[in-house]
């Protein structure tokens, strides 16, 4: 039975006459209604058990859908399906991934996660915000900035001959692959680009100024040979000459003209339109961009002067800690301290081994703790998975980590 709110007795002195049995009926009615609504919603409720595979279904089809569109991705998490594929980077592809998150965030969404485990609310929670975070970053065309003076698909391409397992004549294969996929991926982040700049998407113009020289640089240090320096011995002399030629082959046939090609793209035509002003509001919608960013980047809803203020109270609170050991260490102050970092032996290492000592002893200080702020962790560290050993299936949570 439900109580009758207490207030509602003291807001009845003020009703005209006669309207309080009418409130108190309606007030019955509203009850009795949401008490039909709970029944029907329970008896339609299908079993933890059911809504929890099926949302387990959902992660394992998103997981997979990720893998496929980002072959790049696939690799780095030990599974080399997709090894000869370079990801699709086109307006169109981005525009298609797109709606498959948005079908993915509404079957989840879908999902009642009544009676579930914390574990699995979470999971829940979790993918959820993954995806409208995709969704919002579409709808802001976050896309068409893709390259800057720190990442971009220039820095990441070169990246490839650290980035791919090469033990294998097949490892090898599927590199030169990738390699003969290079210009298609640099053309299409140029169209991706004069998108941007056509939206008024522009990142600052002096760190795109940046941006021609390192392409330069890729080109002259020519990173995608490292692969014929050092073959594996499981690989025969016939194969590695092979292999080197058609490497060397894909290189300058391919991948040097399509980088020549995108730094002057990147001098001639995107640079020189880069904005001038540094703060991100200047762009459209740029308060609702900056917002969004800053929901991304802390997960929340706090405006940009609140984070301020909680910075400037975390300095202030973390300088007293720290004045705390400064006294603790026989200083007067804190700045006392700090000046006698630079010269006291007791905080200079004389070595590289008694830095790794040291980070190994916090380590190991920080390991028993972790039980308490998580309810996952690692079975075992990355390096344990060899070079064609895929890591073994995961569910919920871990595929988010």
């Amino acid at each position: 039975m439900h109580a009758v709110p207490e207030d509602l007795f003291l807001r009845a002195a003020t009703f005209p006459s006669g309207t309080l049995h009418l409130h108190m009926r309606l007030y019955q009615s509203l009850l009795f209604l949401v008490a039909v609504a709970g029944t029907i919603f329970a008896q339609n409720l299908k079993p933890v058990a059911d809504r929890l595979a099926a949302q387990n279904a959902i992660f394992e089809e998103q997981y997979e859908s990720d893998l496929r569109n980002f072959p790049e991705r696939a690799t780095a998490f030990g599974d080399y399906r997709y090894n000869d594929k370079l990801a699709d980077y086109s307006l169109g592809a981005t525009s298609q991934r797109h709606k498959t998150d948005q079908a993915f965030l509404t079957r989840l969404e879908a999902i009642p996660t009544i009676g579930f485990s914390d574990q699995d609310q979470l999971s829940h929670d979790l993918l959820v915000r993954v995806l409208q975070q995709r969704i919002a970053d579409f709808q802001l065309k976050e896309h068409e900035m893709p390259i800057n003076q720190q990442n971009g698909i220039h820095t990441g391409l070169a990246d490839l001959p650290l980035s791919v397992p090469l033990d294998s004549v097949k490892h090898y294969e599927d590199y030169i692959a990738r390699l003969h996929q290079i210009p298609r991926v640099l053309s299409q982040t140029t169209e991706v680009l004069r998108a941007g700049l056509k939206d008024k998407l522009m990142p600052v113009r002096f760190l795109l100024d940046k941006l021609p020289v390192q392409c330069q640089g890729i080109i002259d240090a020519d990173p995608f040979l490292l692969p014929t320096k050092k073959y594996p011995a499981s690989i025969s002399p016939e194969d590695q000459k092979r292999l080197a030629q058609q490497i060397t082959e894909a290189i300058n046939a391919d991948v040097i003209p399509a980088y020549k090609t995108f730094a002057a793209f990147l001098r001639t035509e995107y640079a020189p339109h880069g904005r001038t002003a540094l703060a991100i509001t200047s762009l459209p919608d740029g308060q609702k961009r900056y917002q969004n960013n800053i929901y991304g980047r802390t997960t929340t809803r706090m405006t940009p002067d609140e984070i301020h203020q909680l910075g400037l109270r975390e300095m202030d609170r973390i300088q007293a800690e720290m004045t705390v050991i400064a006294k603790k260490e026989g200083f007067a102050d804190l700045a006392s301290f700090r000046a006698s970092l630079k010269t006291n032996p007791k905080y200079t290492p004389t070595s590289s081994e008694q830095i790794l000592d040291d980070f190994r002893r916090y380590i190991a200080q920080m390991e028993p703790k972790l039980p308490e702020l998580f309810t996952l962790l690692p079975i075992s560290p990355a390096a344990a998975y060899g070079p064609a050993q895929v890591p073994p299936p995961r569910a919920g949570l871990q595929r988010l980590c």
